[in-house]
């Protein structure tokens, strides 16, 4: 038996005494309640409320940590689309080079026809990001 059934026991022991008419009986068993126990059931109390306090304060954390994380998403997305920005603008450059370099009049360089390929590929790979 626990120290909380015991308390538990006594309690019922007393209300029995008192209800038999026996107060004198009924009022030791309290009072011996009141010596022995109520200090156990204070601490009981205080620890209960340090554990209470304990699991607010995690889920306020847990809170802090969901409105941090939430505001990183948004950073992030914030990064994302200025990125996704950027790529196009250089998409744009890129295909106006080539065009500019296809239809110039005279034949193009070495150098060009390879920077003609690489636009090429990366016209194709930003276009498929």
């Amino acid at each position: 038996m626990d120290r909380l059934s015991e308390i538990r026991a006594r309690c019922d022991a007393a209300k029995a005494q008192k209800e038999k008419g026996d107060s004198i009986t009924a009022a030791c068993i309290a009072w011996s309640i009141v010596i022995n126990d109520v200090p156990y059931l204070l601490e009981e109390v205080k620890q209960a409320r340090a554990e209470r306090d304990h699991i607010k304060l995690s889920n306020d954390g847990l809170c802090v940590s969901h409105d941090n994380l939430y505001a990183r998403l948004r950073e992030a997305t914030a990064r994302a689309k200025k990125a996704e920005a950027e790529r196009d603008t250089y998409k744009v450059s890129l295909q106006n080079m080539r065009f500019a370099y296809v239809n110039k009049n005279i034949p193009p360089h070495q150098f060009e026809v390879e920077a003609l390929k690489e636009t090429d590929a990366l016209i194709g790979k930003l276009e498929g990001a």
